[in-house]
């Protein structure tokens, strides 16, 4: 059995990423797929004008040249523009739209868009644009003092660097990667505390500092100069609810430096704990909070979650959702063929991303977006990517919210909280590290979670 290519997509926006260079030749879409019966008045039309983008919000037909994405909708297939927009009119909505990358052996489905102008973004590693960056804080890190520099802003899913004890008054080049442009700007934040001989979180703070940056891909930048000011120290606690038979890997609480759009730090307990008191925080103007956790059981299931909070002297709190889980095909099916019923449980205000991956890079995978928990296998034939009959791809699903709609969710920024939930736990294990991103997490805060990881073996 050949083995199954398993992608992790919990990382997969966050690890460092190359830019690629496609070159090959354009695949069209000859048939649209079409899951969703149309509804109202058959004369009742509208002309859907969109964008495909790649998880850090950058235009396909901009970002990856020569990648000849296509988007087919009620029976219309067209070539995705340079600027990653496609324009298809007589539609009947509700409708399904499907983005397909014959380059790339890649089909995704999104089902049931009423909107006009859906923003359809891929779940991919972003194209990125990079630039170092050097310069000084202007003082040396004292003994058991470290330090932290992030940059703030939406699309930025790299950079950053720790501050050792003894280390500066330097600091860099950091390597910060964007999405979205080849020129941006942004605001570089500093902050510097005291830990206890040995590790473990800070007894205190004792600088905080910003600066404005302008980047462009592959030009270094240098001389940067952050001035630190004072900044107090307040505490915070914590109280994390997890579904039985799980495991909490890490929690925390997370600052965001130049709220609301600027950088996210976060900050663990020494050990995770679904009760923690007194973890210290810094107090400065323009800094908000919020409590963050994950966890695991033994099965692989992942639930993670963050949300505001309202800062020093209270206690946060914040409830992980049990995963989503695959109820058909069984685990190990066989003759799975289009029009066969993939299901899995509901979990409230979420939109669901069923994964059916290739065994090898040469097979197609296919993704479905949705806001339903069941759905007939496509026949992704008529896009000239079937399952390849006889082979064992891998099925899994994962969760994202809280969205209202599928249209909610196909909206300019719906990725943003995901991102930064991601990047938080990007790390590993036992700790919370820094993350950015561009929206804060109001309410119930933003959720992710990801099923155990099945198999089946499509029909002959």
């Amino acid at each position: 059995m050949p083995a199954i290519r398993r992608r992790d997509t919990r990382s997969v926006l966050l690890r460092p990423l190359v830019p690629r260079r496609l070159g090959l030749a354009a695949l069209g879409l000859a048939v649209a797929l079409s899951l969703t019966a149309c509804s109202g008045p058959a004369n009742t039309t509208i002309t859907v004008k969109g964008t495909v983008t790649d998880g850090l919000s950058t235009p396909v037909g901009v970002a990856y040249s020569g990648v000849n994405a296509t988007v087919a909708i009620d029976g219309t297939d067209v070539p995705v523009a340079s600027d990653g927009t496609f324009t298809i009119t007589g539609v009947h909505a509700p409708y399904d739209a499907v983005v397909g990358i014959p380059s790339w052996n890649l089909v995704m489905v999104w089902v049931g868009l009423t909107r006009s102008d859906p923003t359809l973004a891929l779940f991919l590693p972003g194209q990125m644009d990079t630039a170092n960056v050097s310069g000084s804080i202007g003082t040396t890190l004292g003994a058991n003092e470290v330090g932290v520099i992030l940059p703030g802003g939406a699309g930025f899913a790299k950079g950053g660097t720790m501050l050792s004890p003894s280390s500066g008054p330097t600091f860099g080049p950091i390597a910060i990667g964007w999405g979205g442009s080849a020129s941006r700007d942004t605001t570089l934040y500093a902050l510097t505390g005291q830990v206890p001989t040995g590790g473990g979180p800070p007894t205190s703070y004792t600088g905080y500092g910003s600066a404005n940056v302008s980047l462009a891909d592959g030009v270094p930048v240098s001389g940067e100069s952050i001035s630190l000011g004072s900044v107090s120290t307040g505490a915070m606690g914590g109280h994390v609810s997890i579904p039985s038979g799980y495991t909490l890997d890490a929690d925390g609480v997370v600052v965001r430096m130049g709220a609301p759009t600027g950088a996210l730090l976060g900050i663990p307990p020494n050990t995770p704990s679904t009760s923690f008191t007194g973890l210290n925080v810094p107090v400065h103007s323009g800094i908000a909070y919020g409590i963050t956790a994950k966890a695991s059981n033994a099965a692989g299931r992942v639930t993670q979650a963050w949300r505001d909070a309202s800062g020093p002297g209270t206690t946060a709190t914040i409830t992980l959702p049990a995963p989503a889980v695959p109820t058909a095909p069984a685990s190990s099916a066989t003759n799975v063929k289009p029009g066969t019923t993939f299901s899995w449980t509901a979990l409230p205000s979420a939109v669901y991303l069923a994964e059916l991956l290739a065994p090898s890079s040469s097979d197609p995978t296919v993704y479905i977006v949705t806001t339903r928990t069941s759905i007939p296998l496509p026949d992704t034939s008529a896009v000239g990517m079937p399952l390849t009959g006889g082979l064992t791809y891998g099925y899994q699903v994962q969760t994202m919210g809280p969205f209202a709609s599928i249209d909610d969710f196909a909206r300019p920024g719906a990725l943003d909280g995901w991102i930064q939930l991601q990047t938080l736990f990007a790390s590993g294990s036992g700790t919370v590290p820094y993350g950015t991103g561009s929206t804060d997490a109001p309410g119930a805060g933003v959720f992710w979670t990801q099923s155990d990881f099945s198999t089946f073996t499509a029909a002959p």
